[in-house]
């Protein structure tokens, strides 16, 4: 078998820290009381379902180990949501500060309706098999709110106007630096890979426009 993907990166994953986090908090008594509320299933409150009380933590770390990783120039897996129209300015600044050559930014879109329906899923399919930590849970305003923004509505996140933003703002200095967007849709079908590709400054290839 050849080797992982992405061995040799850095992962950078703020729900991962979302868990550690919650299993400390759970070993010192921090979320005593949860448990005491029953859901439809009979069962109790589960500590991923309480991942809101710890995202400005995990987001914070995440984004201290990062800039440790990119000060000491490794390579990089920053995984999580685009939501944020401020991000594609600060990554940008980083890799021209550490001296960065190439980036990759893979984007996956699907609209908002069917965004909804996965992260119920994914809430609900962990919670049955995945005790104590369960799924994590989000609202659907909090799902919609990645589309309220975007220029694309419903259709598109405002996290692929980030990517877009992160392009712009990083291709000028960069050897190498590609968007990829995978565009999904109902029953996981995706529609052809669109990309926008560029080498010392200059676009190449742009099939995203």
């Amino acid at each position: 078998m050849g080797a992982e993907p992405f061995s040799g990166y850095r992962r950078i994953d703020p729900d991962e820290i979302k868990d550690l986090l919650l299993e400390e908090g759970a070993s010192r008594g921090l979320l005593d009381g949860a448990d005491g509320v029953l859901l439809c299933d009979g069962r109790p409150v589960m500590q991923r379902e309480l991942s809101a009380r710890t995202h400005r933590a995990s987001t914070d770390i995440a984004d201290a180990i990062r800039d440790e990783a990119m000060a000491m120039r490794e390579n990089v897996l920053i995984e999580g949501t685009l939501t944020w129209d401020g991000m594609a300015a600060v990554l940008a600044r980083r890799l021209a500060d550490n001296d960065y050559d190439r980036l990759r930014i893979v984007d996956v879109e699907v609209p908002a309706d069917v965004a909804i329906e996965r992260v119920r899923e994914r809430w609900w399919s962990r919670r049955v098999v995945d005790a104590p930590l369960g799924g994590r849970f989000m609202t659907d305003a909090d799902v919609v709110h990645s589309y309220e923004k975007s220029t694309n509505g419903r259709d598109r996140s405002q996290c692929a106007d980030v990517a877009e933003d992160l392009f712009a703002r990083s291709y000028g200095f960069l050897g190498e630096t590609i968007l990829v967007r995978h565009q999904s849709a109902a029953a996981g079908t995706l529609a052809p890979i669109k990309e926008r590709v560029a080498y010392d400054g200059v676009v190449t290839r742009d099939t995203l426009a």
